[in-house]
């Protein structure tokens, strides 16, 4: 399915914000609880459009430390992945479909990190997702990252939410481990494929129209 994100904000705030050095920040959540990566991140205007299809890719990475404020980095990745299905990930870091095994359910991805030992202990594995930002065209860009020691597998199932707020620290792919005050849930449901923010100056956050 097609979504839609429009932000609006003030021309008197908007001003403000510039001079301030905030972007626009968008986050999405993978199983429970909150995002875990900044997905995109773009200078305001008045009008923003956000756009995506819930298609996702698996990424690689061969971070192991991956601290609040790391910024992920890419060795290898699948585009678009196929949920239902299990991925192995081997000694030639390249994703395959598994030819046995359990699969995971519709709308999960599941990973089995065959990456020998000795090569990598660990490695970092996350979903990472396509957008469209002012009708430009965003590469896929991680939204999650998980720690996944050689021989373990991870499953992960993506949710139709997004976490919305101004800051200037961080730029998209980067991991993030607290949570941010002034960030707003935006969730689409059902038949609810677009939703529009308007800044509220006075609370320091998008509210949902």
């Amino acid at each position: 399915m097609n979504y839609e994100l429009d932000i609006i904000i003030g021309d008197e705030e908007l001003p403000i914000l510039r001079a301030a050095g905030l972007d626009i920040t968008i986050a999405k959540p993978v199983g429970p609880g909150p995002p875990s990566a900044i997905w995109l991140t773009f200078d305001p205007f008045e009008a923003n459009k956000v756009q995506w299809v819930e298609n996702y890719g698996i990424y690689a990475s061969n971070q192991s430390n991956m601290g609040h404020g790391t910024v992920i980095s890419k060795i290898s990745d699948v585009f678009p992945a196929t949920d239902g299905t299990n991925y192995t990930f081997d000694s030639s870091a390249t994703f395959n479909v598994a030819k046995s095994g359990q699969k995971p359910g519709k709308g999960v991805f599941a990973v089995e990190n065959q990456m020998p030992y000795a090569q990598y202990p660990a490695l970092t594995f996350g979903l990472e997702q396509k957008a469209t930002v002012q009708g430009k065209n965003i590469d896929p860009s991680p939204i999650n990252a998980a720690i996944v020691p050689a021989n373990f597998d991870v499953t992960f199932q993506p949710i139709v939410t997004v976490f919305v707020w101004l800051q200037a620290k961080f730029t998209q792919g980067t991991v993030i481990t607290e949570v941010f005050d002034n960030w707003v849930p935006v969730q689409f449901t059902g038949s609810t494929t677009k939703q529009t923010l308007k800044y509220e100056p006075n609370a320091g956050k998008f509210v949902i129209m």
